[in-house]
């Protein structure tokens, strides 16, 4: 450890006998976790190109599918109307679970919504 790092160590370990690090906000809770941070620094700004022109990847619009089904189903509590929901999510878990045949589509549907707004002319 060089010297700046022992400087900045020391400062660090005063300021918490003090207590300057009581009170900060968000103490106790784990830090947030930038979504984008497991995919490779050399996609990410397309990637959040995309993102916040609406574009989503199939695979992540299946897993909010799932989601959104999962939070119905907490919600409603007759079993009649529980029976479709039920039966709507066991096939989004399928196509989580075989993603082949379903991916293709998607992935075609999502890269012809891309070029279709890519096309137009912005307002």
């Amino acid at each position: 450890m060089d010297l700046l790092d022992q400087l900045v160590e020391r400062r660090i370990r005063d300021a918490q006998a003090r207590g300057e690090f009581d009170d900060l906000e968000g103490s106790g809770q784990p830090l947030p976790v930038e979504p984008d941070v497991l995919i490779d620094s050399s996609l990410r700004v397309a990637y959040r190109i995309l993102k916040n022109s609406g574009f989503v990847p199939p695979e992540v619009a299946q897993r909010q599918r799932v989601g959104n089904i999962e939070t119905l189903l907490q919600q409603v509590s007759d079993p009649e109307k529980r029976k479709p929901l039920i039966a709507r999510l066991l096939k989004e878990l399928a196509r989580l679970e075989n993603p082949d045949s379903a991916r293709a589509d998607s992935r075609a549907a999502y890269y012809r919504e891309i070029v279709d707004r890519l096309g137009k002319p912005r307002k």
